[in-house]
């Protein structure tokens, strides 16, 4: 059994990565959450433009992501890869539909009128 350095068998899992990939990936993810932090906080738009603003920053920041960290586009076979992003990307859906969903309807269910509502009928008790 050959025995390796923890250099050698890192450079093994890593391949062909190198360090500069990586900080292309850390640099355009702190420019675009700093972009996201500066809009909001200089109020420079406000309503639907800031969140379509703030989610075209975040559409930029999860393509680099992928690309630089996840290394989407350096692959063997990327059919394996993109049926299990796709299937990521469903759950994601799921949980957050469901949760905005829930938020919904707890909303609608505990509005004044129904807090008024269950006030009044609990008044006699």
């Amino acid at each position: 059994m050959a025995t390796y350095t923890p250099d050698e068998e890192m450079s093994a899992i890593l391949g062909h990565v190198k360090l500069s990939s990586y900080l292309a990936g850390l640099g355009i993810s702190i420019i675009c959450t700093a972009a996201a932090f500066l809009l909001v906080l200089s109020r420079a738009f406000s309503g639907l433009a800031l969140g379509l603003s703030i989610c075209a920053i975040a559409l930029v920041q999860f393509v680099a992501q992928l690309i630089y960290f996840l290394h989407m586009r350096d692959e063997e076979q990327p059919r394996w890869k993109l049926a299990v992003f796709l299937a990521m990307c469903l759950i994601v859906f799921i949980f957050v539909a469901g949760s905005l969903w829930i938020m919904h309807s707890l909303n609608v269910r505990m509005s004044i009128h129904m807090q008024e509502q269950y006030m009044r009928s609990q008044s006699g008790i």
